[in-house]
C-alpha cells in the first residue's frame, strides 16, 4: 500500500485518536501496520517521519515517549477569563 506523507500522517492521527488520544511509538506501529497490513519493518521510518511532521505542525507532542493529539484548547495560553 503506497500512502502519500499528508495522507500517512492523517493515519497516524487517526491510530492515535482510536487508541485514547495518545500512546507510545510502538502502539502506534502496531496500529497503523493493522490498518495497512504492512509489516513493521517498513513502517518504523515512515512513522518517524509523520510523528516528526506532526510535530512540526503542531498536531501533536511528545512527552516522555508518549505522542498527545493537541486539542483546540491545548493551544491557549491561559489569557481567557478563569473566574
Amino acid at each position: 500500500m503506497s500512502l502519500r506523507k499528508s495522507d500517512f500522517c492523517q493515519l497516524v492521527i487517526q491510530c492515535v485518536d482510536a487508541v485514547g488520544g495518545s500512546a507510545p511509538k510502538s502502539v502506534i506501529l502496531r496500529a497503523v501496520s493493522t490498518a495497512t497490513k504492512i509489516k513493521f519493518r517498513g513502517l518504523d521510518r515512515k512513522i518517524e517521519d509523520a510523528l516528526n511532521e506532526l510535530i512540526v505542525q503542531c498536531m501533536i507532542h511528545e512527552h516522555d515517549g508518549n505522542y498527545y493529539i493537541k486539542h483546540a484548547s491545548d493551544s491557549h495560553s491561559g489569557n481567557e477569563d478563569s473566574d
